[in-house]
């Protein structure tokens, strides 16, 4: 299989291959916020779990926000990405129009004055992470593609588990085109 010939780097995502192995990752996702020397950091987009906010922090009074699980690493910390770029104090720039975390009280207050503005943020419980070379070596073994996304997409409600993933091989086309309709057990086919 000709993988994409996309190099990893801030800003754009992996996808994972068809029939990876690691639950943590299965038909994921993962948009990367951080690449370089030290390692990599990003966000599965679309593994949304049944949890809230309010459910996971000690603050009665949060909104009901949607988490999704970002990875297996610190499954206890909270993590955000958003377009309100640097009205969010101590936010980073992951690329054009989408932005990663900042001031977590200050985005709460912006949520309480207008929880319209929901839709510009994405939730995330726990991270993924690879230490220097690792991801490498995971690309070297094809499991993961490499490919772009837009702000908006990356913004976009998890309808189920699977769709962005879907649309995202079929985006790659040819093989991978054909290879996101199969099922997720190969012998089911």
């Amino acid at each position: 299989m000709s993988i994409s010939k996309l190099q990893p780097e801030k800003g754009r995502i992996l996808i994972s291959e068809p029939f990876l192995g690691d639950p943590n990752f299965t038909r994921s996702v993962v948009l990367l916020v951080e690449h370089n020397s030290d390692g990599t950091i990003g966000f599965v987009l679309n593994h949304a779990i049944e949890l809230s906010l309010a459910d996971v922090a000690d603050d009665n009074e949060l909104p009901d926000i949607p988490l999704i699980k970002g990875g297996p690493v610190e499954l206890n910390t909270i993590h955000f990405i958003h377009d309100h770029g640097p009205e969010i104090e101590e936010s980073f720039e992951v690329k054009k129009g989408l932005w990663w975390g900042g001031n977590f009280e200050q985005v709460l207050e912006l949520l309480e004055e207008d929880n319209s503005k929901l839709k510009h943020f994405k939730f995330f419980i726990g991270y993924s992470g690879w230490a220097p070379g690792q991801l490498d070596g995971e690309l070297e073994d094809d499991a993961w593609m490499v490919s772009s996304i837009s702000a908006k997409e990356a913004l976009s409600p998890v309808l189920n588990s699977q769709e962005l993933w879907k649309r995202t091989m079929d985006r790659l086309g040819g093989e991978f085109s054909i290879l996101s309709k199969s099922p997720l057990d190969p012998t089911w086919n």
